[in-house]
């Protein structure tokens, strides 16, 4: 009877692990809108994320995770500059949000892989 206990235990802890392991290797688009538009294009991997940047649209791709949409866009802003319009699959922040979000990311001093970036 404990013996069953134990295998209902360890069998509730695989069924809760596995949509997190699923998730995991799923991936999420990203699309942010720079708050200048510029004519330089722009390939960069900002953390797990690969964005593509032409003109003031960018669009990244990366695998789906659990952090706050704020944190993401706080990297991307960091990295690329003030942001006018941040959305993750198909979920988008306010402009009250992006504002805190290109506030924050001046604090966050994240740095595009290659050494460019902020500070």
């Amino acid at each position: 009877m404990q013996r069953l206990g134990v295998l209902g235990v360890a069998a509730m802890a695989i069924l809760t692990a596995q949509p997190y392991s699923a998730e995991a290797r799923e991936t999420s688009r990203r699309e942010a809108a720079r708050a200048q538009t510029t004519a330089v294009s722009l390939e960069a991997a900002i953390g797990d994320v690969s964005w593509t940047c032409v003109g003031d649209r960018c669009v990244g791709t990366g695998p789906k995770r659990l952090d706050s949409m704020m944190k993401d866009c706080r990297r991307v802003a960091a990295a690329i500059g003030p942001l006018q319009t941040f959305e993750r699959s198909g979920r988008r922040l306010t402009p009250r949000q992006v504002a805190a979000c290109n506030r924050l990311a001046g604090e966050a001093g994240y740095v595009l892989a290659g050494g460019a970036g902020p500070r």
